[in-house]
């Protein structure tokens, strides 16, 4: 069986990661680990499962969650790891999962960069993946199912840092509009790292915060907004060239 499993602040690296993980096989069960209380489960994995393992790329490593990947465990199992990013870099991010994840028992038998829509900068990776990246996707798809057929579980080399300085994150500036909010405490639930507070009404700490924008995807009345307009302006400037896909057997 096909596993599937996700960090997605925004639901952007979800949609890639379900479109790719269908290429692997039909019947797939999907984990997200985005939120806190679901990484409190553990989910653990046989020689006999096919893991596809996604994540977002912050500033060129994975989201900074303590113990990220503490809730999964294989045993030899072969593990497929995908980096989606906003069309700067991936940087470090795929050496990082392959370190953590084989440590975690799995065998790193492929990886890919796929770029998908920037956060911060909806320009970038616009509609990506797109249908010319998926019909390259689904070659290397082939490439890595067919290596694991042959019972072919050897490592795959990724280029970066396996265990980069965690880069420390400035929280975007974020406003809460507390005429239109309902005090449904969502985003003080779902934010991965309790960086939210919640009294009477959410608050954010900005302690912690990652940039995942999870508050604002999940909030149920829109009511969280955020401007990074010179962010956004430095990576168009310096970034909107389109990136090619990196895959990796």
């Amino acid at each position: 069986m096909i596993k599937s499993v996700y960090f997605s602040g925004t639901g952007k690296t979800e949609d890639c990661i379900k479109k790719i993980s269908k290429l692997f096989g039909e019947n797939i069960n999907y984990i997200d680990i985005t939120s806190k209380s679901q990484r409190e489960n553990n989910f653990e994995f046989n020689k006999d499962d096919i893991v596809v393992v996604g994540m977002p790329v912050y500033a060129g490593q994975i989201p900074a969650v303590e113990r990220i990947t503490d809730c999964i465990k294989g045993n030899n199992t072969p593990c497929i790891i995908i980096a989606c990013y906003g069309n700067r870099h991936y940087d470090d991010s795929l050496a990082q999962m392959k370190n953590l994840l084989e440590y975690r028992g799995f065998k790193v038998v492929g990886g890919a960069a796929v770029i998908i829509e920037h956060t911060f900068a909806e320009s970038l990776g616009k509609n990506r993946p797109d249908e010319n990246d998926m019909a390259e996707i689904k070659v290397w798809a082939n490439n890595v199912i067919e290596k694991i057929k042959k019972g072919d579980i050897s490592s795959t080399d990724f280029p970066g840092n396996p265990n980069p300085e965690p880069k420390k994150s400035i929280p975007v500036p974020k406003t809460i509009n507390y005429e239109e909010c309902i005090k449904c405490g969502t985003c003080y639930k779902e934010c991965p790292i309790s960086d939210i507070k919640f009294d009477d009404k959410p608050e954010f700490k900005n302690e912690n915060c990652i940039n995942c924008m999870r508050c604002v995807s999940v909030c149920p009345k829109k009511c969280i907004s955020y401007d990074c307009s010179p962010l956004t302006k430095r990576l168009i400037d310096n970034f909107s060239e389109p990136r090619k896909l990196e895959l990796f057997v």
